[in-house]
């Protein structure tokens, strides 16, 4: 089985945040590290100074990635959010399993070329734009997803291409196009790119073991075991049933700043 670690950047309530997430993985059974760059200290993390550092448009994300977390002696890196909450333990060996045998896994949260599609951009670009962008820029799956960059899984040996790519796709749609996108596109660009079969990387096949609760079920209250709910296609509006050991609480980060 492979050697990961889980990593993330969080200072401020961030970091407040980042200690209730470590603090449900711990309770659930979860040994692994998670390597944090922070101002402050969080139970449970090996935590590392993370300084000053330009927060615009979260692609400090790619920068630690590339600058930092490449140092550290680990087969693969686990990026997760600060509003991240385990349920459950993920399971031992499901991450080798998400990634199967890519360099990266990125969920595809969205299909974009669906006839279901309803909304009419994604962060201001328009929807085929988005999807002509991508197949410009090298995609050759005939689907064409987003993604959201709460989590992601990326392999040592391919941080370097990784980091190239993502940001000569956030360049050249900033300067070119002039749309300035935060890091979800190019983190969907990649892994619409270079993932084999997205659709098995797709939020509907690996819900089980990761979601985001957009949508705020869970703003006012911490998931519980086996508890189901909606989750709601950004794009098309369909629902479909998750039960993710991890939830992505972008509704309940009051919650988690005042802890477990």
């Amino acid at each position: 089985m492979s050697k990961f670690c889980y990593w993330s950047v969080a200072d401020g309530a961030h970091g407040q945040m980042m200690t209730t997430c470590i603090a449900s993985a711990r309770n659930v059974g979860v040994t692994d590290d998670f390597h944090i760059w922070t101002d402050q200290e969080i139970p449970g993390a090996i935590c590392h100074p993370c300084g000053n550092y330009n927060k615009h448009k979260y692609l400090f994300k790619l920068r630690f990635l590339y600058n930092e977390v490449k140092k550290l002696n680990y087969d693969y890196f686990i990026f997760i959010d600060a509003d991240n909450y385990f349920v459950k333990h993920p399971g031992n060996g499901t991450f080798d399993t998400l990634l199967r045998d890519n360099e990266l896994f990125v969920q595809m949260e969205n299909d974009c070329t669906s006839p279901n599609v309803k909304r009419g951009d994604w962060w201001s670009m328009p929807i085929k734009f988005w999807v002509q962008t991508n197949k410009f820029k090298g995609v050759t799956s005939r689907k064409i997803w987003n993604t959201n960059a709460g989590f992601w899984i990326v392999k040592k040996e391919y941080i370097d291409e990784f980091y190239e790519k993502t940001m000569e796709f956030w360049n050249y749609c900033y300067h070119e196009l002039g749309i300035e996108f935060t890091e979800e596109a190019p983190i969907a660009f990649i892994g619409n790119l270079r993932q084999k079969d997205n659709e098995l990387s797709s939020l509907r096949n690996t819900s089980q073991v990761w979601a985001s609760d957009w949508t705020g079920n869970f703003k006012d209250k911490f998931p519980s075991v086996n508890e189901t709910w909606d989750f709601e296609d950004y794009m098309s509006g369909e629902k479909i049933q998750v039960c993710p050991a991890i939830v992505h609480m972008m509704k309940g980060k009051d919650l988690l700043i005042n802890g477990l």
